[in-house]
């Protein structure tokens, strides 16, 4: 057990940090608010700025300020003056189209191309414009690795700033499913001072594609909170599945409905499956779950205030998250703090998680076969409580041991404190 010195005194720098729509909305809220108000005691001052305004929020500590400037000037009006101010003048706008000509998804591409470089442009002029880079004693932390580095980039060319920043899921796997394109990202990486990844697997793909020296890079998982969930006698006669998370093509919420029915075609024990989330595959899920719901039950839910609690209440056996593309799933760490096995594709993301010991893996690549297989030991194994309940246990203390957000934050705080 290691322990870090955390001052009582606040360390004169000041961070800005740049949020998709936090605190505006809730897409943030689950990652950032415990990692803010433990830097907000330690640093003298923290601003914050949202690329994206969905409604004015109450004032915060004395130290936060929030800046809703930034995402004023995202307006389409803007954003076609500086496409052809700007982005049709820029060489590396050039360099990254001829990159991509004739690959597949290339009008896909070329959208997401246009649009980062001419909001790095927008973020770029307006930091300038209010003299945000010439403050001292300051640190850029982006909470995700999107257009804003081409706009650090950019920066740092002409100021002392200090620059940091985060690699969360798709800002380094891509956003296009079976297709791992990031824009820009030969350019994005190499000029941070530190950036900041959830797992080892992050760094060996940054490292592979020498897109950032290794010494400023620092695995500092994001945690979660501390869950207490007592493991009582199983209802042997039933079994319980969720899943959690947007309604998208790459969560492959179709493919976990196939493996409950699947699962329910080779069992007599009664089946519910509870489905959370929404998004634009609302209405083909629900159109899947009509075709089986002589096999199981289900109850569809957009959302739910509380996961965790939600699990434990329900009595969730097994949760489940088929995801192709993924950076370091809360749902699955959250389930897995409750001692709830985790059913889930074998990305590295995933695997970085799970393993037999606390949950099962599924072959994406060799789906029906895998989702057969894994049906069989799935329920040989919970009819043995010895098994099911040891794979509780395992899950509950990998998370407590190593993804718990105080001992996340300690080492998180160590390497901020020294940019």
């Amino acid at each position: 057990m290691f322990y870090i010195f955390i001052p009582k005194m606040k360390i004169n720098k000041k961070i800005i940090i740049f949020t998709n729509d936090y605190p505006t909305g809730d897409s943030e809220k689950t990652f950032i608010k415990f990692e803010l108000s433990n830097l907000s005691k330690h640093f003298k001052e923290i601003e914050i700025i949202p690329q994206n305004n969905l409604g004015k929020v109450k004032k915060f500590n004395k130290n936060i300020s929030i800046n809703y400037g930034l995402s004023e000037q995202f307006t389409k009006k803007n954003i076609i003056l500086y496409i052809l101010f700007h982005t049709l003048f820029s060489l590396k706008f050039y360099i990254e189209i001829l990159a991509n000509l004739f690959r597949k998804n290339f009008f896909l591409k070329l959208k997401m191309i246009i649009i980062e470089i001419t909001k790095s442009e927008i973020a770029l002029n307006w930091v300038l414009k209010n003299k945000k880079h010439k403050e001292e004693n300051i640190i850029f932390y982006s909470f995700w690795s999107d257009y804003l580095l081409l706009t650090f980039e950019k920066l740092k060319k002409n100021s002392n700033i200090k620059t940091i920043s985060r690699v969360l899921g798709s800002d380094l796997n891509g956003y296009i499913e079976n297709d791992d394109y990031v824009p820009y990202i030969k350019n994005k990486f190499y000029s941070l001072d530190k950036l900041i990844v959830l797992a080892n697997f992050q760094k060996k793909k940054l490292l592979k594609a020498r897109l950032i020296d290794e010494k400023k890079i620092i695995i500092s998982p994001l945690g979660i909170y501390k869950y207490q969930n007592k493991i009582k006698k199983l209802n042997t006669n039933e079994i319980r599945f969720l899943c959690c998370n947007n309604f998208i093509k790459i969560k492959n919420t179709i493919k976990m409905i196939k493996f409950v029915t699947t699962f329910s075609k080779h069992t007599k024990k009664r089946i519910r499956f509870y489905i959370i989330g929404k998004g634009e595959e609302h209405n083909r899920i629900k159109s899947e779950l009509e075709l089986s719901k002589k096999l199981f039950e289900y109850k569809l839910i957009k959302k739910v205030k509380n996961l965790p609690k939600f699990m434990i209440i329900n009595k969730i056996n097994f949760f489940m998250n088929f995801s192709s593309q993924e950076g370091m799933s809360f749902s699955v760490m959250e389930a897995l703090s409750c001692g709830i096995p985790v059913i889930c594709s074998n990305i590295d993301a995933n695997k970085n998680l799970v393993n037999k010991k606390r949950g099962y893996l599924i072959n994406l690549r060799n789906f029906n076969k895998s989702i057969l297989s894994q049906s069989r030991i799935i329920e040989n194994e919970f009819k043995n409580s010895i098994i099911y309940m040891s794979k509780r246990k395992n899950a509950m203390n990998f998370v407590n041991k190593n993804l718990i957000n105080k001992k996340c934050y300690k080492l998180f705080f160590m390497n901020m404190k020294n940019i």
